[in-house]
């Protein structure tokens, strides 16, 4: 209400003041800040980015560039018109009255809508001056499902800030259309293609959990948030229905370890809606920061995630309706599935460094995604189709799970027996104890002269990927070697080794059928958890002696680790591998945690190998 009364009284105001100076005057002027205006929408994103290149805090620099351009482009013209147009035109009293009015309304909308655009920017935690542009409906309203009822807020009848925005959005898609976002897939990128409700977009990025929580992402010695903040590995049409939790208590301080969760039930998509699903890796570089390393996790709420394409030729954009791969444990009181029905004011809190976690977007038939921005300016292209098959959902904190069912009723499927290593039931058929368990030992003698562009430290292997001939790679008694995997704090590795035969196996049919990349791989417990793959090696008869190849992720926060898919992409051996399947060895390679006990080893159509016997300590 405050900040509404102060829109209010700015632009009348505004608008009587520059109204005494009559028409010819207000057309000077008007000219001035539409212009002024232009260049603060237009260079904000360019001159965001390199202030905080210079170390200035992200949740602030972009207020003060969008108002100081504005500012300074204003005070610039207004000097050079002052200077050279010395003269007045005389028009009709009346004429000069009224013109000079509406002229002076429209420099007053422009000016307020910018600066109060620019005020809202500013790390408040979603609402300022009693304002805030979506808030829960006051009567407690909901939704036939049982669900929030939000509604909109506008900065009375008046609305600068859409005003400044629809102004600005009509000029920029006619002749000041850019050319820097123009592509073959999506032509004629415009501002509104970026921002289809820009206003909304400052109010989305600045619903944080609390003020001190960044709006946009940081750009220091972890990372530069801005262009590595967000990644995706997977993208699918949900079928639905999907299990899921919700609860509509409003969170608090107060009240943040007792929000009253309904039961699990299946989350069922408007029959006018598609459900579109997309894994999102939230990167180091794009979390908040804590006292030397102390508090330092994604916080953020739903609004901080959009997704951003064209519905029949129009910008449209969506927050996510829900979010899967949530800690049971945050004081969310959630249980399995960890998959949560959203509100607009829903908070979150991932402590871990780099957290995966699937956002379901309810999108209308026919849109197509372009990117997904996380906070400001975090962005990441959506590319390719849409997989047929939804990956395997996660579990409590991203982990997989293997709840892939609505049914809340047990399956009844027994527990595999643990007494038969070797037994398969889809392919696997023919592993090796001997080099297969839970070990960080590398099962063979590759020099650290054959590393390439992977890393090592000392006689470690930390992340990346090795290939080459066994007179290349393979080190030679006494010489310098590598020993072990990094395996992160808190995990054990798991080595699985066997050999792919025949199309009808599990790795045949990739091999033969898909190339690799169509298939993931995890390790289950008895409890049915998943664990991904974190690596993998294959050897194969090349030129009479054997070829190698292998990949390994290492801990969460590597390059490899952001963009693994948990698919056996082999680069090298893959034609090999194809070709004579029987006469190859493969290696999968998953961070356990302790005492987890591996039954058995599948892909995400549940086929493979079942029946097996790992634990780690």
């Amino acid at each position: 209400m405050v900040l509404v009364i102060a829109v209010v009284a700015l632009v009348l105001g505004i608008t009587f003041y520059q109204s005494l100076f009559g028409l010819f005057s207000g057309i000077v002027n008007l000219f001035c800040t539409i212009v002024a205006m232009v260049i603060a929408f237009a260079f904000l994103e360019p001159l965001n980015l390199f202030v905080t290149g210079q170390g200035i805090h992200q949740s602030f620099s972009e207020p003060c560039c969008f108002v100081g351009l504005y500012v300074l482009a204003q005070a610039a013209l207004r000097y050079l018109a002052d200077t050279f147009l010395r003269g007045n035109v005389r028009v009709p009293m009346y004429a000069d009255w009224i013109g000079g009015a509406v002229c002076a309304f429209l420099n007053a909308e422009i000016t307020v809508g910018i600066l109060v655009i620019g005020f809202l920017m500013l790390p408040f935690g979603g609402r300022s001056m009693m304002f805030s542009r979506f808030e829960r409906d006051s009567k407690g309203k909901t939704d036939a499902n049982g669900y929030v009822v939000f509604e909109r807020h506008n900065l009375s009848f008046l609305r600068p800030d859409d005003f400044t925005v629809g102004l600005f959005n009509i000029l920029s898609s006619g002749s000041l259309k850019g050319g820097s976002v123009t592509d073959e897939a999506h032509p004629d990128r415009a501002f509104a293609s970026v921002y289809p409700d820009f206003t909304r977009w400052v109010f989305w990025t600045g619903n944080t959990v609390q003020p001190e929580t960044a709006t946009a992402p940081f750009r220091d010695d972890e990372g530069d948030g801005f262009k590595d903040g967000v990644g995706i590995t997977n993208w699918w049409e949900e079928p639905g229905p999907l299990m899921a939790q919700y609860c509509k208590t409003l969170p608090s301080y107060e009240n943040r370890n007792d929000l009253n969760f309904d039961a699990p039930a299946p989350y069922n998509v408007p029959s006018d809606k598609n459900l579109l699903g997309i894994r999102l890796v939230l990167k180091r570089a794009a979390r908040d920061r804590g006292k030397e390393g102390e508090g330092a996790a994604h916080r953020f709420r739903p609004t901080q995630i959009r997704l951003v394409g064209t519905l029949r030729g129009e910008p449209t954009e969506y927050t996510p309706r829900l979010i899967g791969g949530l800690p049971e444990n945050d004081d969310r009181r959630l249980t399995a599935p960890w998959r949560r029905v959203v509100d607009l004011d829903s908070d979150f809190t991932l402590s871990a460094a780099a957290a995966t976690i699937d956002a379901y977007f309810e999108v209308d038939p026919g849109f197509d995604p372009w990117f997904v921005e996380y906070r400001r300016h975090a962005r990441v292209e959506v590319r390719g189709e849409p997989e047929k098959t939804p990956p395997p959902p996660l579990g409590a904190g991203g982990a997989e799970s293997a709840d892939a069912s609505v049914s809340a009723e047990p399956t009844g499927e027994p527990r595999p027996s643990t007494g038969d290593r070797h037994g398969a039931t889809s392919g696997l058929q023919s592993i090796n104890p001997d080099i297969s368990g839970v070990s960080s030992q590398i099962p063979m003698p590759i020099a650290t002269s054959a590393v390439g562009s992977a890393e090592v430290d000392g006689s470690d292997l930390v992340c990346g990927r090795i290939a080459g001939s066994a007179s290349r790679v393979l080190a030679a008694e006494g010489a310098p070697r590598l020993e072990r995997f990094a395996v992160p704090d808190g995990q054990y590795l798991l080595q699985v080794n066997c050999t792919p035969f025949g199309p009808r196996s599990l790795l045949g049919q990739v091999f033969n059928f898909a190339g690799s990349v169509t298939s993931q791989y995890f390790a289950v417990d008895d409890r049915n958890n998943r664990y991904p793959l974190a690596g993998y090696y294959g050897v194969v008869p090349r030129g009479g002696e054997p070829y190698i190849e292998l990949y390994y992720v290492g801990g969460p926060d590597t390059p490899e680790a952001m963009s693994f898919r948990g698919m056996l992409d082999f680069t090298e051996i893959k034609d090999e591998l194809r070709r004579r399947p029987s006469e190859a060895q493969i290696g999968l390679l998953f961070h356990i945690p302790s005492r987890t006990h591996i039954v058995k080893i599948v892909n995400q159509n549940n086929a493979g190998i079942e029946n097996i016997d790992f634990t780690a300590p």
